[in-house]
């Protein structure tokens, strides 16, 4: 029998909000997707720094110990949860709206932020088959719905993800496991869940964020230590429909599953293919080794005497 989830808001376990809650009304917030295992989150940093990225372009303002603690009732939950359960690992999704408000657009001043964390089990099958994607691979298609340009947005996890769930829902009738989102100039920006690299001439390339589009804390891992670390050039580009065809390796990357191989796209109308390079392999393997690094944990952070205060610490473009 699958666990039920675990619901902290604002740092008291609850199932409930104000239905007058904002980030219900209008989307009016952040979240992050972040993967536990063994009682902690790996990439934390990395994932609060663009959590501090949205709320500051969004102008949420959270109390630095209120977040504190609500981190600490909320991960010390799932530790004792995956203490009964020891090989259990799961997604914490961390959400911040910006609070009860009143009716209309207009924010309400002073209202403090909503902080929310759900807990979800990973199933059994899921380690199965994202197994067998990691090694073997996956089929991706063109999605028909695209992405309307939003820099204020761009490169946040905002409460607004509707073009998201319409591209994924085009997948219902597919034999593809992802799906590839363009924008209205036909450049490709991102898959509905995970970011985009190609390799050519042993150079990695990936499309630029600045104007729609999730940067993904695992993209940035990549660009910032894990091509460094390879001796790799990265470019970060306008990526048309051609430059994806003509790649040597695609692969496709999410901080919960990790790095997937493509091995086959639909695009215009030709079954492109690609075999799993050993380009792939070797970002999978310097991925792995670096997300179990202690020093990007949470338990880091909370442990930390001079704890991250949420004021913006990256540009946004992660």
């Amino acid at each position: 029998m699958t666990e039920p989830s675990i619901i902290i808001v604002n740092s008291q376990q609850q199932t409930s909000l104000p239905a007058t809650d904002r980030g219900l009304a209008y989307g009016d917030g952040v979240f992050e997707t972040m993967k536990v295992a063994g009682g902690d989150i790996s990439l934390w940093h990395y994932h609060y720094e663009r959590l501090l990225d949205g709320l500051q372009r969004l102008f949420i303002e959270i109390d630095p110990q209120a977040f504190l603690q609500h981190m600490n009732t909320s991960i010390e939950s799932v530790r004792q949860r995956q203490q009964m359960h020891p090989q259990e690992q799961g997604v914490l999704k961390l959400i911040v709206t910006r609070g009860d408000g009143q009716r209309g657009y207009m924010p309400t001043q002073f209202e403090p932020a909503t902080l929310i964390s759900i807990y979800k089990p990973l199933p059994d099958t899921f380690f199965n088959e994202n197994e067998d994607r990691q090694q073997n691979g996956v089929g991706i298609h063109i999605c028909k719905e695209r992405l309307a340009v939003s820099s204020s947005l761009a490169g946040i996890k905002s409460l607004n993800q509707l073009p998201y769930v319409l591209a994924s829902r085009e997948r219902q009738t597919l034999a593809a496991q992802e799906g590839l989102l363009l924008n209205n100039d036909n450049h490709v920006i991102e898959a509905t869940a995970r970011n985009l690299f190609l390799v050519k001439n042993n150079v990695l390339h990936t499309p630029l964020i600045d104007q729609c589009g999730v940067a993904g804390v695992m993209r940035r891992l990549i660009i910032d230590i894990v091509a460094a670390q390879m001796g790799v050039m990265v470019k970060e580009a306008h990526i048309t429909l051609s430059m994806l065809k003509h790649a040597d390796e695609v692969f496709l990357s999410n901080s919960v599953s990790g790095i997937w191989p493509v091995v086959n796209c639909l695009v215009d109308d030709v079954d492109q293919q690609w075999l799993v390079g050993k380009f792939s392999r070797r970002i999978q393997s310097h991925c792995h080794h670096f997300r179990l690094d202690e020093n990007q944990s949470l338990t880091s952070y909370l442990s930390s005497s001079t704890p991250l205060s949420p004021s913006p610490t990256s540009s946004g473009k992660n």
